[in-house]
């Protein structure tokens, strides 16, 4: 082939002005102008998007942190070497109560390097938590902000507090320590027939917090809209606040405030606070076992209070009794009485007419026997309907001591303790004096010798 007419010119002309390095060059240019511009460690802020934990060949393990902006359209490196690493990590834990991890913001302090492989990289020497921490309370800001603007913020706060309980529903993570003290008390109550609770599961660190709470939340409202519940508790264990912050949740927020009956929370310690679920919630105990307990101090107030008031419901009852008795005979005689003087009055007067006006006042005498008798059936009508309405009292009487007496307190599990004569034990030093007790249940009496 024949290269004659090819123009050699295109291999001759190379620019000359333009500057050129090898490989190694240019990386040592990159350093010094690094070194130059940035002779100084640094502190960096951004959102940590990637996160990897490894170990040197030594076994030693180290930290390998990527961060970017808030659009995510840059990100560097962050490398954290072993001599570091516990020193970082504890501090911003310490701090925070939080791991370092994916969707966090941070600010770290390091220098800036580039490596031949990996690029530009800061080896990270300190953190400082109060960044992450103003991220945090900015972000509980604007989720309290868009609740108040939405007008549900204090909805849930505003129920009143169960006055009882009979049903409730929990939501737990599984494996937490506090779950199992949770139902060492929990399952004296369901066994003595006092209160019953469902257990729902979820995780409350990682990923699939808020879609798990979430549907339990939900899985509650149709519980309860099946068979009505008295309240929902949201209950995790103690120890380590690390994971709090993924229940800083708009979403599950939302839900407590306009979930239809009462929420209890016992999230952590007395310390960990503004979470927004507590702040939302009905009723905050601070731990598991505090929930339980103001559960088992509400039915155990509501049942002294009941053992309490039986003496007072009977004697009342009584009291009622003898007064509506002694109304009714009182309204009787009453009419009686008022009856006669009235017949009594009326033959007078029709007698009076009659000597005085002889045959020419038949019609008159007519028409006062017609009023007469109009008036005595007024008499009766009137006299009748209050007989009625006395009658009406009393069975009112009757109903609410059948409502507040023995037999109601006795369904919920009491007994009434009484003497041979039936008298109604109140006092343990009462009943050891007896030598027999007859024990009254829901279905029956039983003699107990002492």
């Amino acid at each position: 082939m024949d290269y004659s007419d090819f123009n050699q010119d295109i291999f001759s002309e190379v620019p000359d002005n333009l500057p050129e390095y090898t490989v190694s060059d240019l990386q040592g240019k990159i350093k010094k102008i690094l070194k130059d511009h940035f002779p100084t460690e640094i502190w960096l802020i951004g959102e940590i998007v990637k996160e990897n934990k490894k170990l040197l060949k030594s076994g030693q393990p180290y930290l390998i942190l990527e961060l970017a902006d808030e659009e995510k359209s840059a990100s560097v490196k962050i490398m954290v070497w072993p001599q570091y690493l516990q020193f970082v990590e504890k501090k911003f834990s310490d701090a925070t109560g939080e791991k370092l991890k994916e969707g966090i913001k941070v600010r770290l302090k390091g220098s800036l390097e580039h490596h031949i492989t990996y690029g530009l990289q800061l080896k990270a020497t300190d953190i400082d938590p109060s960044v992450t921490l103003g991220d945090i309370a900015k972000k509980r800001k604007i989720i309290i902000e868009k609740l108040k603007k939405d007008g549900v913020w204090e909805k849930n706060t505003n129920l009143s507090a169960p006055f009882d309980f009979f049903r409730i529903v929990v939501i737990s993570p599984s494996s937490a320590s506090s779950l199992a003290d949770f139902k060492s008390t929990a399952d004296i109550l369901e066994n003595a027939g006092l209160c019953y609770f469902d257990y729902l599961e979820s995780p409350f660190e990682g990923l699939h917090v808020e879609e798990s709470i979430s549907t339990n939340l939900l899985k509650a409202a149709d519980i309860h809209a099946q068979d009505p519940i008295d309240a929902v508790t949201i209950i995790r264990g103690g120890g380590s606040r690390q994971g709090l912050l993924d229940l800083m949740n708009e979403k599950l927020a939302r839900l407590i405030c306009n979930f239809p009956v009462p929420v209890i929370t016992g999230i952590g310690h007395k310390d960990d606070k503004g979470f927004v679920v507590d702040e939302v919630s009905n009723v905050n105990k601070d731990t598991p076992s505090k929930v339980v307990e103001y559960i088992l101090s509400t039915i155990r107030e509501n049942a002294k209070n009941a053992s309490m008031n039986i003496d007072h419901i009977i004697k009342d009852a009584k009291y009622i009794m003898n007064r509506a008795n002694t109304h009714l005979h009182h309204l009787t005689s009453e009419m009686d009485t008022r009856s006669s003087e009235t017949l009594l009055f009326q033959h007078e007067k029709v007698h009076n007419y009659s000597s005085k006006l002889g045959d020419q006042s038949n019609h008159r005498l007519r028409i006062e026997e017609s009023t007469l008798k109009t008036q005595l059936t007024l008499l009766k009508e009137r006299a009748t309907e209050r007989i009625r309405n006395s009658k009406s009292l009393l069975s009112e009487y009757i109903r609410i001591i059948e409502k507040f007496g023995p037999e109601s307190l006795l369904k919920r599990g009491l007994v009434i303790a009484r003497t041979k004569s039936k008298k109604v034990i109140k006092t343990k030093e009462k009943a050891q004096s007896e030598s027999t007790l007859t024990l009254t249940f829901q279905d029956g009496d039983v003699d107990v010798s002492l």
